[in-house]
């Protein structure tokens, strides 16, 4: 819904964008709300779009039922919008996935080739101004959606709001003239990355054709109930992995593919950035790059950021995190920045560097230990060449504020509460298997599924006795006699729900009789079941410790992370006006950690015979 309305907002103002072009509405009109009312933020266009609802009131009415009518269509489209998804790590995930389910005695068979689908301003092919090219170009991405069945109306809007784009420089605050785009697919129009998505539809159905009539065999990935899954390429934004076998029958039909997508879509592949990476030991690698036209990569390597064909143990995957947070946190930085601002340099180096890796992959105990050492020394200095006092215990300095802590967090603790996500946009049972990344997710399912409770709507994904719907634990562990004397273990609430018989009732059906002691917990878990019937909704799932049955890693770590339960005068402390380095020494201070006089002659430290106080 957040990109379908960002979707209506573009057309809503001119759809053509605030900061870069107003091309659907006249230039006069434009130019004189623009000297009058400088719209840079979405208050000020709001009043642009009534000005112009005021010229043509039936205008953004008619955008508004179109809109409507195709919007289902548009969101089942573009839901995976790679420039607008917050999570990369979907794709990463998947291809960790393929890479450790393969098969070893099978690698000698098997190659992996990384294609880079560059967007036409990174081509070798540029547009002068005037040029056609950019109309034909963008001509033959609408042509896409008329093939997806978008209507001729619509279709035409598309093409008046990325033809009619344009450009202006302020010069002293004042416009200084227009011009128009004429080179790029992403430089005309906010439109364009969406118009990008549809047109790399045309690559995925050539390679899905590909794969169905034998030219392309992808990578069968054996599931643990049997099953196979084919894997065949993989996109993200630009960004394309394309799996084949090591042969040159293959790597030619996959050569004749990018011809016909650049015929089509107008778009370019930058073979010059694409590599082919064989998988296991690969004979005539030279020739199959000779015959793509792309250069020989080799594994490791890296996608989206993240190292890719590295066993998910090995402590070496981590070496660039690593290196990363020990230049950001260098030690002689310390010495101009006081401790407050060490704080704020600390936590915004977790939350930007190993927070990504470590949203897919479990960090070793020992890297995790190592960079929980470089946080520390930069905040109470120390090191190989320098010894300070560390005043404060890790754990009460990694707890929350209100606590008594700094706010900073155990990246374990946070390495599990990252993984836990997974188990919650999966929505998968915990006893489902897998290979590689998942098997370490998997782990983190217990405590996870403890606090999700589902929502009836169905049945038909719920177990009756398994799961946790109408009690806070599973009517297995509430009635246990019951489970076992029960002739339907692993049944669904929807198999266990009698419609037939009038309004609706339970169906219980048990191997034996009861004796009377028994007829007691029948009635128990009839009373228990009260109140609880299927409906025609879909059923869901709910995280019992978030607002909004949503999860959310803060509060998963909360969850996790258990400190002592400390009375601690925070609000007197953490005062807004009040400058951090301040607040921090009246932290340290409530401690009793301030190093005085005294507390330096217990230490030992030759600055306690000049009967100094350290500041």
């Amino acid at each position: 819904m957040k990109l379908f309305l960002t979707f209506l907002l573009n057309i809503g103002i001119g759809l053509a964008g605030l900061r870069v072009g107003y091309g659907a509405f006249p230039l006069s009109i434009i130019g004189y709300l623009w000297r009058a009312k400088q719209p840079y933020n979405v208050s000020v266009a709001a009043e642009v779009s009534a000005c112009v609802a005021l010229l043509n009131p039936t205008y953004l009415e008619k955008v508004k039922e179109a809109l409507v009518q195709e919007r289902d269509r548009l969101y089942k489209l573009l839901k995976e919008v790679p420039f607008l998804n917050p999570f990369p790590s979907y794709s990463n995930f998947i291809l960790c996935e393929v890479m450790s389910g393969m098969d070893a005695k099978k690698l000698k068979l098997a190659k992996g080739m990384r294609l880079s689908i560059a967007s036409e301003s990174e081509c070798r092919s540029e547009f002068g101004a005037g040029s056609r090219k950019q109309e034909a170009l963008v001509f033959k991405e609408l042509k896409v959606l008329q093939k997806m069945g978008f209507g001729t109306k619509w279709v035409g809007w598309m093409w008046s709001c990325v033809s009619s784009a344009k450009f202006s420089v302020l010069v002293n605050g004042v416009p200084a003239g227009f011009f128009p785009s004429t080179r790029g697919l992403r430089q005309g129009d906010p439109l364009s990355p969406y118009l990008f998505v549809m047109g790399m539809e045309v690559l995925d159905v050539l390679i899905r054709r590909a794969v169905e009539g034998g030219y392309l065999s992808g990578c069968i990935i054996q599931g643990g109930s049997r099953t196979s899954l084919n894997i065949s390429h993989l996109f993200f934004a630009d960004d394309t992995i394309v799996f084949c076998e090591a042969s040159k029958e293959q790597v030619s039909h996959l050569s004749w593919i990018i011809f016909w997508f650049e015929a089509a879509s107008g778009l370019r592949i930058n073979l010059a950035k694409s590599e082919i990476i064989p998988v296991g030991e690969v004979e005539e690698i030279l020739e199959l790059a000779a015959e793509l036209g792309c250069r020989v990569g080799s594994l490791p390597s890296h996608y989206l950021g993240l190292p890719l064909g590295v066993p998910n143990r090995a402590t070496s995957m981590w070496d660039g995190v690593e290196e990363r947070v020990r230049r950001r946190l260098a030690l002689w930085k310390r010495q101009y920045i006081s401790k407050g601002g060490r704080i704020t340099l600390i936590k915004s180096t977790l939350a930007s560097m190993p927070i990504y890796q470590m949203s897919i992959f479990r960090m070793p105990k020992s890297v995790a230990k190592r960079v929980e050492k470089t946080q520390r020394d930069f905040l109470w200095g120390g090191g190989n060449l320098e010894g300070k006092v560390h005043l404060v215990k890790w754990d009460v300095v990694c707890t929350e504020k209100h606590k008594g802590g700094l706010g900073l967090r155990k990246i374990a603790t946070l390495n599990r509460a990252l993984l836990g996500k997974w188990i919650w946009r999966s929505k998968k049972a915990s006893g489902a298997t897998g290979v590689g990344v998942w098997k370490e997710i998997l782990k983190e399912s217990e405590w996870c599924w403890e606090n999700l409770a589902f929502l009836v709507g169905k049945g038909s994904k719920i177990k009756f006795w398994k799961d946790s719907w109408c009690t806070d634990t599973p009517l297995s562990h509430c009635f246990n006699h019951l489970f076992v004397l029960t002739a339907h273990r692993d049944a669904t609430i929807e198999e266990m729900w009698d419609q037939d018989s009038g309004q609706g009732n339970w169906n219980l059906v048990f191997v034996k009789d009861f004796k009377d002691w028994e007829l007691d917990m029948i009635g128990d878990l009839l009373h228990t079941l009260r109140g609880h019937r299927p409906s025609l909704e879909d059923d869901s799932i709910m995280w019992r410790q978030g607002r909004n049955g949503l999860f959310r890693v803060k509060e998963a770590y909360r969850l996790l992370d258990k400190p002592n339960a400390t009375v601690f005068p925070s609000r007197s402390i953490w005062v807004d006006r009040v400058p951090t380095k301040v607040c921090f020494f009246a932290w340290e201070a409530t401690w009793g950690k301030v190093l005085t006089l005294d507390k330096l002659q217990i230490r030992g430290d030759d600055l306690a015979k000049m009967g100094v106080m350290i500041r």
